[in-house]
């Protein structure tokens, strides 16, 4: 499945002002917690090679999914757009025990602090990392240019980087 997505660098009072704004819009919070991903490629870096990340990610209470993730070229820099195969797994540990016996290498974890919304056929993440706030939209172009301008988000602060590289960048300005 195409994932386009747009992810913005935003100031905590955003969060405020965007939950307002998703409730009155007949927005629904499934689920908000801890997030953590690891994030696994094969010892000769196969994965990075060819623009790839495999991600076991358990959002908990709520669910465990295997993903992987291919980069796609687009000329629109505003969108962040990936082939995205997804599953849903049983557990987190038999999951991260059977990468391993594949022959996969752990190469980077994180945690995130996450509210997950959805409004129509649209998804919206409020997330807290490494100290800092963002707000992602994943949807349809033409969704995420409307509820950036609904949430009075600027393009200015939008970044098609993954959050390894977000993660990244902030560590090093530290």
């Amino acid at each position: 499945m195409r994932e386009i997505e747009a992810r913005f660098k935003v100031l905590p009072p955003a969060f405020r002002q965007v939950r307002k704004i998703l409730a009155k819009s007949g927005g629904n919070c499934i689920w908000k917690g801890v997030e953590k991903n690891i994030f696994f490629d094969t010892p000769d870096s196969a994965l990075a090679h060819r623009g790839s990340s495999l991600r076991l990610r358990k959002w908990q209470g709520h669910s465990v999914s295997l993903t992987l993730k291919d980069k796609v070229a687009s000329g629109k820099r505003r969108y962040k757009e990936e082939e995205e195969y997804q599953i849903l797994v049983a557990g987190f540990s038999p999951a991260y025990d059977l990468l391993r016996a594949l022959g996969y290498a752990e190469i980077e974890r994180y945690e995130k602090r996450r509210e997950h919304w959805k409004i129509g056929r649209t998804f919206i993440e409020l997330d807290r990392v490494c100290g800092k706030c963002f707000i992602e939209i994943e949807g349809s172009r033409s969704a995420i240019n409307k509820l950036a301008r609904v949430f009075k988000l600027s393009w200015r602060d939008a970044s098609t980087q993954s959050y390894r590289a977000l993660i990244k960048e902030l560590r090093s300005q530290k």
